[in-house]
């Protein structure tokens, strides 16, 4: 091919794939989208769609489309905590998994259920500090959060400005699970 050529581009593009790769049949069989959904109307799709989730106040329009912007669910307030896992657990599938999780080092894994994140995504009690630990690194915070929360002993808080901040934390985190009892 040469650049003279009217039509065609001097550099052949790689971005357009054609092959398909269709699914297996078991798993077509358990897939939440059947073929048939490209024969439904779109805004009753949607519409539907929307029903598989708890509103704490109902859309008032559907959507807004302006190319290329799109907004959806117009006036509508959900809780997305609730939707992802406390009406699991009210529905009886606390027991079920939510994730798998695997960290470092390799080979360190845990189940998660739903009923677990529950406590977490939904506190029976909500602790308020002055201030919040300092550090570099996001991964130590939830790390030192999450012992606290469970009430482990907390692992290195070298990294933090202040390592005091996450013992009043722990220890407001006591006095609130104290007045519940």
């Amino acid at each position: 091919m040469t650049v003279s050529e009217p039509g065609r581009h001097a550099i052949e593009t790689m971005q357009v794939e054609e092959r398909r790769f269709p699914p297996s049949a078991e798993f077509a069989a358990q897939a939440n989208a059947k073929p048939d959904i490209y024969e439904r109307d779109f805004d009753g799709f949607w519409t539907e769609e929307a029903k598989r989730v708890t509103w704490y106040e109902p859309f008032q329009e559907l959507y807004e489309w302006k190319p290329p912007f799109a907004k959806f669910y117009l006036g509508g307030k959900l809780n997305v905590a609730y939707n992802c896992v406390d009406r699991h657990v009210e529905a009886g599938l606390g027991d079920k998994v939510a994730y798998h999780w695997e960290g470092e080092p390799a080979g360190e894994t845990r189940t998660i259920t739903f009923a677990m994140i529950g406590k977490f995504a939904a506190p029976s009690n909500i602790v308020f500090t002055p201030e919040l630990p300092k550090t570099r690194s996001g991964k130590i915070m939830r790390r030192l959060l999450r012992d606290v929360a469970e009430n482990r002993v907390l692992g290195d808080t070298t990294t933090l400005a202040d390592p005091t901040v996450v013992d009043e934390i722990g220890r407001r985190a006591k006095t609130e699970a104290g007045k519940e009892e």
